[in-house]
């Protein structure tokens, strides 16, 4: 039974994204943007995948916070849980994996709430392909929202992750993984991290070259006012 839910759920998933990006992100953007419709099919095909991902994002990274906050079976033993909503919640990732035709390791959900970051991150590539600059109010808004969510869920969560492989390390339920699986799980996320801190490094000089960009805005127009 649980075997057909599951596959019911990929299923269901594989069709509600291809229908979003096919009809509805078209559809919606263009009411939402009226600049949409000027932008080319490369960046229309862009654009649509990008609105797919904000929707996997906001849904998965939800669900993983309801689940870590409030499911004691899905922390109680991280390596060999199993409740129905992680199950649910795979099988969507699942079905947003095949839709988007690319291929996934193994997740916890603990890790997968680094999707909430993925919400602000394509509204800034949003704004840009808008026109917008980097100086205006809403891409430095977005940009915050961004940097604080990134922080959060791809930078803080790192201690306390491993922290909790730690904690299992040793653990008959850690051997029961196997070699092959605890070098690549442990693998995978540490290369993950590691382009996560370099990538957060990357926006920090973003912005401190932002904020040196406009203290130079400012101080040409005062001494443009102060000479005329």
């Amino acid at each position: 039974m649980d075997t057909i839910i599951n596959l019911g759920t990929i299923f269901a998933s594989f069709v509600i994204y291809q229908l979003i990006f096919h009809f509805v992100s078209s559809w919606f953007s263009a009411k939402v943007s009226p600049c949409f419709n000027a932008l080319s099919l490369e960046k229309k095909i862009k654009w649509n995948l990008r609105v797919v991902s904000t929707c996997q994002g906001l849904v998965v990274g939800v669900f993983s916070l309801c689940i870590i906050l409030f499911r004691e079976a899905a922390t109680a033993d991280p390596l060999w849980n199993d409740p129905w909503l992680v199950k649910v919640n795979i099988a969507i990732t699942t079905g947003y994996i095949i839709s988007d035709g690319r291929s996934s390791g193994i997740h916890w959900e603990f890790r997968l709430i680094v999707q909430l970051s993925t919400l602000f991150y394509n509204q800034r590539w949003f704004l840009k392909t808008l026109g917008y600059s980097k100086s205006s109010e809403a891409y430095i808004i977005s940009g915050v929202f961004m940097t604080v969510m990134f922080l959060i869920v791809r930078i803080a969560a790192i201690p306390p992750f491993y922290y909790c492989i730690y904690s299992m390390y040793g653990t008959d339920a850690y051997f029961g993984l196997g070699l092959l699986i605890q070098c690549s799980w442990i693998g995978s996320f540490v290369v993950l991290d590691v382009m996560n801190v370099i990538r957060m490094i990357r926006i920090l000089r973003e912005w401190v070259h932002l904020s040196q960009d406009t203290l130079s805005h400012q101080t040409r127009v005062s001494n443009q006012k102060s000479s005329s």
